[in-house]
């Protein structure tokens, strides 16, 4: 056998056995992280919390012992401290934030949103229906797709938004950079190396490799046009928005003019904690700066208020 026809017969060999070691790599990491991650790979919101999950968070997909753990409801919102998911036929009112509105490292029921609930069941009694949208690491671009998503699915009465935190930091590429380029990428392709360096955030690692410099996950100007955009998407399906300044505040991501000019309703939380912290009341938790029950008691106060002043 000529030496020409001995290649032309191991190329496709090589390439099967290849493709089959690429699938077997990608589907085994891919079952490790199913029991071990909080978030998953999302087309259009790039990651989402993992429906079922169930333990403590991590930011990759180890979970870090450390931390309180936190349950996922089946469509991927964490509860209030039951595995029940269930929409009663009342009025929704939908919180979408970062990790400040998951609720990072307190238990279940003591994020801002499993407190409103608290708080609105005692002062309106089956009125309202709190969904806790919040997602660790998310920006306003990422809340723009997620509303786009949950407008039309579960028709809330009040939307409830606290951004700007995330929009700032620093990555190889920027949140719609690597949308465009999760969307291109088939799903065939996660399993083939080194496509699979795309799984998850992956992707920002590649850019990384190829000596991208490092950008805004969300520019200045873009965060404008998502809050604007934020607005628009509430107004046409006919919810209340009501914009939180953001507990850790950012000079280029502030609220208050925007909702100001858009005439939405907001709530300046730094301003809100401020005479509890000076009357010595500890509101944040040390290690990591989030709220702990106390501080989300706070908001979830607020919140009560501005939601049924307006009923």
């Amino acid at each position: 056998m000529s030496t020409r026809r001995k290649v032309l017969l191991a190329v496709p060999i090589v390439v099967l056995v290849y493709a089959g070691l690429s699938a077997l790599m990608t589907v085994a990491f891919d079952r490790w992280s199913t029991s071990h991650g909080l978030l998953v790979q999302d087309r259009e919101t790039l990651w989402r919390p993992r429906p079922g999950f169930v333990g403590p968070p991590g930011f990759i997909w180890d979970g870090d012992s450390s931390l309180t753990p936190v349950t996922i409801d089946e469509q991927g919102f964490r509860t209030a401290g039951t595995r029940a998911s269930a929409l009663a036929p009342s009025e929704i009112v939908l919180a979408i934030g970062d990790s400040f509105t998951f609720g990072w490292d307190v238990a279940d029921g003591d994020s801002y949103p499993a407190q409103l609930q608290a708080l609105l069941d005692q002062r309106a009694p089956g009125r309202f229906t709190v969904i806790n949208g919040g997602m660790p690491g998310c920006t306003s671009f990422q809340a723009k797709q997620l509303l786009r998503r949950w407008l039309p699915r579960y028709r809330p009465a009040v939307v409830v938004a606290m951004l700007g935190r995330n929009d700032g930091r620093k990555q190889p590429l920027s949140d719609s950079e690597v949308q465009a380029i999760l969307r291109w990428k088939p799903d065939l392709l996660n399993y083939v190396f080194p496509f699979m360096l795309l799984h998850y955030r992956g992707v920002q690692g590649v850019a990384q490799m190829r000596g991208n410099s490092r950008v805004q996950r969300v520019s200045n100007e873009e965060f404008r046009h998502n809050i604007q955009t934020i607005v628009e998407l509430t107004r046409s399906a006919g919810a209340r928005l009501i914009l939180m300044e953001h507990w850790k505040r950012n000079p280029a991501f502030r609220l208050a003019r925007l909702a100001a000019d858009r005439g939405v309703a907001y709530i300046d939380t730094p301003a809100l904690v401020a005479p509890a912290a000076r009357g010595g009341r500890e509101l944040f938790i040390r290690t990591h700066h989030h709220p702990n029950r106390d501080g989300y008691a706070v908001i979830a106060g607020a919140l009560a208020d501005e939601i049924l002043s307006d009923r």
